[in-house]
């Protein structure tokens, strides 16, 4: 911006040779304030003020200097070191100047000396005592009505304002100065008033209004002398129609101000048209044509010495090669500007360009290093307490702590942003910082809250007219109401977010448009919908070269061809797509470029091309899901399964048995395998004749595999032979749901959220979608499995299905199961839930009284499990029971411990394990955030699993008595009661090396799976307030716990419950026991009994010691008892002996 005093000043200097020429001192001080002077006027500014400085304080002892004369040399020396950058010295002199004004009642020369100190004070970065020196120099001159000062306070105090981002105020004081100019008929100063104005509009994204102004500017100067002004208010139209996104406006003003150049032969204002055109082409992505002007820009600027345009120049190439992502250029060319930055002590720029450099950091993933430079910025923000820098710097921390999955640490970064952009009202900051709070909460799955933070996004972009992201905010605010489910407001907003789009012009935005409504009406299942718009956001993205999202425009495109079966068009599309994602090296994207392509050449029975691009997929996804860590591998995992199953469907599809099954073992337990070898190059993946080679002649193997395609895949592996199946999964519902529609219908529609229930066209949707799905039916089948007393009518419905079931999933394999009286089974997704012991043969018999039944998460992971060897000098058994869950009535629960087992008149039926309250999607994910950061920063659980209903546990008698009888069974026998069974203790004992003394580790306790949350399962020890421990022994606590264990005995609830992962089965307790160290374990997969469950345990130990037979074989055994009636009739139920299942060896 103009600033009309300084100009005056300058000419002071030279005014100020005039008046000493005629005063009558000597000519010694004459002679020095020549020197003074020419000084000045080279741009030795610190020089000038020195010598300036030292006439004023007589220092040459030359002659007395009235008053007057010396507050003269002082008004000199503040100007000089004003432009050296002196500002405290500028200061001091002017402070001199303004007491002698003071003394004289000079209130005009105080006025001016007001106005300089506020000057100074704004430059020094003051802004809070500039402002107050210059409404005191206003104050004045407006009793003295010096109009023409006035306005040049007001703008200068408007100035600030804009620099603060407090545009409105701005106006405000720029439109005052405006009309005092237009009263005085100034035109330079109306003209330069203009473009103070249209600076600001534009600095809050009012474009229009910012043209507008701008234009009447260039109209005022077109008829005045002199360009530099003209050329300015020329560049400034450019950049606005720049920045709104209107390039070929930018061009014609850009050319406008080169022909003006030209004439003028003004060759500094060349490198900031250089510029300008290389940002027009940046934005257009004509990437050649901006470095080609960008280093136009440089070269001249090196050949001028203008440092800061140099700095400029590098700083444009940076973002050119950032666009390109040629990486290493962009740092070299950011790290060039940084040095400078720093080197000149321009620390403001500096934050900008460490942060700049951290987000090229952030876009390769490299987090930690993006990390390091977004906090090189902030601290260089607090250093210079520049609050807009800390916003933005903070905004970045806050960014990468988001990707992390940080959310606590993230928001607390978002805040203090919010804080800072607050404290200098900066709208465009306070937005961004509520928009991402916003995000966070809509991680955290607390819609309503997120809803909040975007709605106060929102409101400040619309007040700043800030088109392009009030779109965004309103694409934001979509996405929340889709995962509410209120689909007709998300397509409100996103048609809003269209419409701001479309008038902003960003054409970028306008494809996104198009993108998001387009996946709305796939969701919805509205095909041509969904690929008109698909088809039109491509054609926004060729038009703007846009050529990843043109990739991403052909998948889409593609996937709905997919849908309609036309395989031939979805082939070309994917096609397409890989060629572009190949041409810019977007790896992840080419595995989803081959995996679609996989897919519709399938659809097209080209099997071996497909086997090709599903393998490349494979390989791809592989290399980057070991660039994860932790559970995000498994999750990242479970996100690419289907290209798994469609490899294994290729293979069958051509008989290639051997590397069907290769695959089928690389797609299960993957995380479970690398955790248990601790690394990922000793993992082998078992071949089929490596499994037939462990097998007897008694045993077989069942794997199932591609559970969520139409066919699922049986495979039965015996030490002989190999037999595939395929079963056609809609045939079964079809046929499941004749006999139990309205039963279905009636669970699925308990399960669903209310927000789904009140909304008709989404509550058919679900119920449409859901009743094709082999969960609901699974699911059902368990609820029916789950009553202890059935009555007839279930009784028969419970056998109906188990005979469905078994149909479906065992009929077609069963020739291969004769003579077999061992069955390992390797289940596939759901199938991780369903007791297969419970399913009913066509002799009417539960399958379990034929065959004896154990589990696998995967052959491989058994052949691990088989390599392991532990000492034979171990103790027998540590069994742990009889906690401590509830205080006050433990004494009195206990003492039937001893009856319990002995009578059946005794009345105590004590599930272990509780019912937890019902929780909604949203509070789902939230709890799972929740627990994440709690987990990470070990903090104690308890409010958790207190939210979640798992507040009170009561006493378990049957579990007392269970562990002494275990006792007496099993002489070479420890156990834990009461108050030993806590963390702490069990923590200890595997620190020592003492849980690894042991053959068996049974615990007879509470329990809970928690499918939603599987972190959270755990088995319930003792609650002990004297330590941290929260009484919860939780998964990922159970998998670090050192065991040399043969067999793990859970005889507790729901402890073979867990969350299933496609690709990685039940992730629970099992899975943790296992990688402790367990080879074999027992656990359940719903609530149970405490008194039935003591005496299936029982049963279990004392079938080990007196037939000398394996646990798997005793807990099969026990259960064919129980079917019998040996105990009681009534635990002939499948409720009371078939949660119990067998995973290991």
């Amino acid at each position: 911006m103009k600033n009309k005093m300084l100009r005056k000043l300058t000419l002071l200097i030279i005014c100020v040779c005039f008046f000493f020429a005629y005063n009558s001192i000597a000519q010694d001080i004459s002679s020095q304030i020549g020197k003074a002077d020419s000084l000045s006027q080279i741009g030795l500014y610190l020089d000038a003020a020195t010598l300036y400085e030292k006439l004023a304080n007589d220092e040459f002892n030359i002659s007395e200097l009235s008053t007057s004369k010396i507050s003269e040399l002082h008004h000199l020396a503040g100007v000089s070191y004003y432009y050296a950058t002196k500002f405290d010295k500028a200061a001091d002199n002017f402070e001199k100047v303004l007491s002698f004004s003071k003394e004289q009642e000079n209130e005009n020369d105080m006025a001016l000396t007001l106005n300089n100190l506020g000057m100074v004070y704004n430059a020094w970065q003051q802004t809070d005592k500039a402002i107050e020196y210059y409404q005191q120099s206003l104050k004045i001159l407006q009793n003295l009505n010096n109009n023409n000062e006035i306005a040049t306070v007001l703008n200068n105090i408007g100035i600030i304002y804009n620099a603060q981002n407090n545009q409105t105020k701005a106006i405000e004081y720029f439109l005052q100065a405006l009309d005092i100019d237009k009263e005085l008929n100034i035109p330079k100063n109306i003209a330069i008033d203009l473009n103070n104005i249209g600076t600001t509009y534009k600095a809050s994204g009012q474009y229009e209004n910012a043209i507008a102004y701008f234009k009447q500017g260039v109209d005022i100067y077109q008829t005045l002398d002199g360009n530099d002004e003209l050329l300015n208010l020329l560049n400034n139209l450019a950049l606005t129609y720049l920045e709104a996104g209107k390039y070929d406006s930018a061009l014609v003003y850009i050319q406008k101000s080169s022909e003006i150049d030209k004439l003028s032969g003004n060759t500094k204002n060349k490198v900031q048209l250089f510029i300008a055109t290389g940002d027009i082409y940046l934005k257009t992505n004509q990437f050649t044509q901006a470095i080609e002007y960008y280093t136009q820009a440089l070269e001249l600027s090196i050949k001028q010495k203008e440092e800061k345009n140099i700095i400029v120049s590098w700083k444009s190439l940076g973002n050119v090669y950032f666009a390109v992502a040629e990486y290493s250029k962009a740092i070299e060319y950011y790290t060039l500007a940084l040095d400078n930055e720093i080197k000149s002590q321009n620390y403001s720029d500096a934050t900008k360009t460490y942060n700049k450099i951290g987000d090229i950091y952030m876009v390769n993933n490299n987090f930690n290093e993006a990390l390091a430079f977004y906090q090189k910025a902030y601290q260089t923000a607090i250093l210079t307490k520049n609050s807009d820098c800390i916003a933005a710097s903070s905004n970045n921390i806050g960014k990468v702590y988001t990707t992390w999955g940080q959310y606590d640490k993230a928001i607390e970064f978002y805040k203090t942003a919010l804080s800072d952009a607050q404290k200098t009202n900066n709208q465009n900051d306070i937005a961004e910082s509520f928009n991402n709070i916003g995000l966070i909460y809509k991680a955290w799955g607390k819609y309503n809250e997120a809803i909040d933070y975007f709605n106060k996004a929102l409101e400040i972009n619309i007040i700043i007219n800030q088109l392009d992201k009030i779109a965004i905010r309103n694409n934001n605010l979509g996405l929340c109401y889709q995962r509410k489910a209120e689909l007709n407001k998300a397509l409100d907003y996103f048609n809003k977010a269209m419409t701001y789009a479309q008038q902003s012009n960003n054409e970028n935005l306008i494809a996104i448009g198009f993108t998001n409504i387009g996946c709305y009406y796939k969701n919805m299942g509205d095909a041509d919908k969904a690929l008109e718009n698909f088809k039109q956001a491509m054609d926004i993205d060729v038009k703007i070269g846009k050529e990843d999202n043109i990739a991403s425009d052909y998948n889409n495109i593609g996937t709905i061809y997919m849908t309609k079966n036309d395989f031939d068009n979805a082939q070309q599309c994917f096609n397409k797509a890989l060629t572009i994602d190949s041409k810019i090296n977007k790896e992840a994207d080419m595995a989803i470029d081959y995996n679609n392509l996989g897919a519709a050449y399938i659809g097209l029975n080209q099997f071996a091309q497909a086997i090709d691009c599903l393998l490349k997929a494979v390989n791809i996804k592989e290399k980057l899901r070991k660039t994860a860590t932790g559970d995000i591998r498994r999750e990242y995992f479970e996100s690419q399964i289907n290209t798994y199953n469609d490899l294994i469907f290729a293979y069958l599809s051509i008989q290639d048995i051997p590397n069907a099954f290769k695959t089928i073992e690389l797609s299960k337990a993957k995380l479970l395998a690398e955790r248990i070898s601790k690394n990922d190059s000793s993992i082998t993946i078992s071949s089929l004749e490596d499994i037939q080679s462990t097998l007897d002649e008694k045993t077989a193997v069942i794997v199932y595999a591609t559970t969520n395609r139409e066919d699922l895949t049986m495979m039965v592996i015996t030490k002989t032979k190999v037999v595939v199946k395929k079963n056609n999964k809609k045939s079964f519902l079809e046929n499941v749901l004749k006999s139990f529609d309205v039963e279905i219908k009636s669970y699925i529609y308990d399960q669903l959220p209310e927000n789904i229930k009140s909304n008709q066209l989404l509550l058919n949707a679900e119920m449409k979608s859901r009743k094709q799905e082999m969960e609901s039916v699974i699911q059902y089948y368990r609820k029916l499995l789950f009553l202890p007393n059935p009555d007839k009518a279930t009784k028969e419905k419970t056998s109906l299905m188990a005979k469905m079931l078994f149909e479906y999933l065992v009929s077609p394999i069963e020739p291969s199961l004769s003579n077999i009286s061992t069955l390992i089974i390797e289940p596939d997704g759901i199938l991780g839930f369903l007791p297969f012991e419970t399913l009913i043969n066509k002799q009417n018999k539960y399958f379990v009284q034929s065959i004896d039944v154990s589990y696998t998460q995967s052959l491989s992971i058994l052949n691990m499990i088989k390599k392991r060897s532990y000492s034979p000098n171990r103790k027998t058994l540590l069994a742990l029971g009889g906690a401590i869950y509830n205080k006050e009535n433990y004494a009195s629960d206990m003492k039937i411990s001893d009856l319990i087992l002995k009578t059946d008149s005794l009345n105590f039926n004590v599930s272990k394990g509780t019912m937890a309250k019902y929780l909604n999607d949203e509070q789902i994910e939230y709890l799972q955030k929740k627990t994440s950061e709690a987990i990470i920063n070990k903090a104690s659980l308890k409010s958790i699993y207190n939210e979640l209903g798992y507040a009170y546990w009561a006493n378990l008698p049957g579990s007392l008595a269970e562990v002494r009888v275990l006792s007496k069974i099993i002489a070479d026998c420890d156990t834990l009661t009461a108050k030993e069974i806590n963390e702490k203790n069990i923590k200890e004992l595997s620190n020592t090396g003492k849980l690894m003394d042991y053959k068996i580790l049974h615990f007879s306790t509470h329990g809970i799976g928690i499918p939603e949350i599987p972190e959270l399962s755990a088995i319930i020890l003792n609650p002990d307030d004297n330590t941290t421990e929260d009484g919860f022994l939780r998964m990922g606590e159970i998998s670090e716990l050192k065991l040399n264990a043969d067999f793990v005995n859970l005889s507790a609830c729901e402890t073979g419950l867990g969350k299933i992962y496609s690709g990685e089965g039940v992730v629970g307790l099992s899975q943790a026991f296992i990688v402790a160290g367990a080879n074999g374990i027992s656990a359940s997969l719903w609530q149970v009994n405490d008194k039935s469950t003591a005496q299936f345990m029982i049963d279990v130990f004392t079938l080990v010691k007196k037939e000398n037979i394996t646990y798997m074989q005793a807990i099969n055994k026990t259960k064919r008892l129980f079917i019998e009636g040996k105990h009681s009739n009534k635990w002939g139920t499948p409720y009371y002996w078939a949660p119990f299942i067998y995973y290991g060896n």
